[in-house]
């Protein structure tokens, strides 16, 4: 009786394709790998160190998107050429576990090819991207969290990847970092002044320090708004190039949704009337996600206001053009104020998180007036001081 044949270590990395199945070369192997990264094209995790163990090896299987067989899953109905089903263009590596969710009978229809296809060139293009960098695109990324009343908040590595991918890339090295950690909430009395010397303090020892002169900053942060206004001012020394945006919802996503806006962008501002440009009370409205002046009008303050030309709502901010024509808005119209009588302009605001930190990074310290930002307590219906910048 004939000694059963022994594997070679491509036929044994690909056992399951023994016998009936096909046989890659170890070129068309070594493309499938390279192209992958090592990584699964499905859930991400790293295939060349065991998950638990930590051993080296190679720890993912090559599976089909349309089956090899006509009885396996996603069988081939659009009747492909065998030479296809069997190429590179038809294989996706995938972890063990993957694989197998991908090929139960009763994930049918779940996994399709139109799915798995569009995972494969998704994770094979952001590969290419990473590993094939340009100066041009490489972004450093910048992190700010800081609780919201009660609510933990945190920005995770892939939110921020996924935010700026396929344009731009995070380079290797770790975001820089701000997170802070207070017991309480805003309307506590000594938050505000914990918050800031907390911000201040972590920014010049922690992020300041480690970033490169002329490195191009990806910026993201979650946080209230006072916070986030000063945040945006303290960047401005740097080269900040990305504001990203938190937009709300099932996924928390970061990326811009629609940064094609058609047509020109502008944002209505709304004057004093000449009387009220005596020594005044000077007042500015951040009025983009909704209507506030109804709160904030005493008859008495001098009052300017930016606004949506299509009036407050929640999508005000919707693309990085309409952050970008906010900020030369912005950076006008603290120009005006500044030169009307007054030493200090108050600022109340309803404005996405991108707006606040593009609002501290257009504000000039050496020209405009100081700023005392103050913060909305929704459960009081009030606005509370919260945060003074001084332009000495």
């Amino acid at each position: 009786m004939p000694m059963a044949k022994k594997l070679n270590f491509e036929e044994q990395s690909n056992l399951f394709l023994h016998g009936r199945r096909p046989k890659w070369t170890t070129e068309q192997q070594i493309r499938l790998w390279v192209k992958c990264g090592g990584y699964c094209c499905m859930c991400n995790s790293y295939l060349l160190n065991h998950e638990y163990l930590g051993d080296k090896g190679k720890f993912g299987e090559l599976a089909h998107i349309i089956a090899h067989s006509t009885d396996g899953p996603r069988p081939n109905v659009k009747d492909y050429p065998q030479e296809y089903i069997d190429s590179e263009d038809n294989i996706m590596i995938l972890c063990p576990t993957c694989h197998t969710m991908i090929d139960k009978k009763e994930n049918e229809g779940k996994y399709d090819e139109s799915l798995l296809r569009k995972w494969k060139e998704d994770h094979e293009r952001r590969i290419k991207a990473q590993t094939n960098p340009t100066h041009e695109k490489c972004r450093r990324a910048v992190r700010f969290c800081a609780p919201i009343g009660a609510q933990p908040i945190t920005i995770s590595d892939n939110q921020i990847r996924e935010a700026l991918f396929p344009d731009y890339f995070v380079g290797n090295q770790h975001p820089a970092e701000i997170i802070i950690h207070i017991s309480g909430t805003e309307r506590d009395k000594d938050y505000w002044e914990i918050a800031e010397k907390e911000l201040r303090a972590q920014f010049k020892n922690e992020v300041a320090p480690c970033i490169k002169q002329g490195e191009k900053l990806a910026v993201f942060g979650i946080a209230p708004i006072p916070l986030l206004i000063l945040f945006g001012h303290l960047l401005a020394d740097f080269n900040v190039t990305n504001i990203q945006n938190l937009f709300r919802g099932e996924d928390n996503q970061w990326a811009w949704k629609n940064d094609t806006d058609e047509g020109e962008i502008r944002f209505k501002i709304f004057r004093p009337d000449q009387k009220r440009l005596r020594p005044a009370r000077k007042v500015l409205l951040l009025s983009l996600t909704s209507p506030i002046r109804d709160r904030i009008d005493d008859g008495v303050s001098a009052i300017w206001e930016i606004m949506p030309f299509e009036g407050p709502h929640y999508e005000s901010i919707k693309s990085s053009h309409r952050l970008n024509v906010f900020g030369e808005t912005v950076l006008n119209l603290l120009d005006e104020i500044s030169k009307a009588p007054g030493d200090i302009i108050h600022v109340y605001s309803a404005i996405p998180n991108s707006a606040a930190v593009m609002f501290g990074l257009k504000y000039m310290k050496k020209a405009n007036n100081s700023l005392r930002i103050y913060d909305y307590i929704s459960s009081l219906n009030m606005d509370k001081e919260a945060i003074t910048i001084s332009n000495l």
